[in-house]
């Protein structure tokens, strides 16, 4: 750990790192409970959890943007899964608007959903903002996974890139 008290996140997925930090971990096993914020993670990272093609991607996007515009929860499985209930109801009035949503796609969606792994999406969600030292993200059952695995450790990059502050030329690092 860096002098300056540099946050440090390590990804644990093996399950062999936890005595090395403070632990989070996304079902609340062990540690922290600190599950990936669905709204926060986006729909691109989302598609690829979902493992879902081009134009089921479109869907997530769509319904999106029609959550933020219309002040719809979607921070866990459950807020998704009944956005996409809504939608089916109402996919031509939400195509008007927002974009094309078909119920073909919408379907795959919600079949990506029963795959998704409930407990390691939903709120509060992890938040790394103010913290210092080393937190060891405990992710072996979250790496069974693949594709969950893969969009877990993108999110976190980025929101770990986006919410760390620029420093400039430092005298040491």
């Amino acid at each position: 750990v860096s002098q300056l008290r540099c946050p440090v996140l390590i990804l644990d997925a093996k399950g062999d790192l936890e005595s090395l930090g403070h632990v989070l971990c996304p079902y609340g096993e062990r540690g922290r409970r600190a599950p990936l914020d669905l709204f926060r993670m986006g729909p691109e990272i989302m598609a690829r959890a979902l493992d879902l093609s081009e134009a089921q991607a479109g869907v997530l996007y769509v319904l999106h943007a029609f959550a933020e515009a219309e002040g719809w929860p979607l921070a866990t499985v459950q807020d998704l899964r009944d956005l996409c209930r809504h939608a089916a109801a109402h996919h031509r009035e939400i195509s008007e608007e927002f974009g094309l949503i078909t119920p073909a796609s919408l379907a795959a969606v919600q079949r990506g959903l029963f795959r998704l792994d409930v407990g390691a999406f939903g709120r509060p969600g992890l938040d790394m903002a103010g913290r210092s030292g080393v937190s060891v993200y405990a992710a072996a059952r979250l790496a069974r996974k693949p594709e969950q695995y893969a969009a877990a450790v993108a999110w976190l990059l980025l929101d770990l890139y986006e919410r760390s502050p620029e420093r400039g030329d430092c005298e040491r690092p």
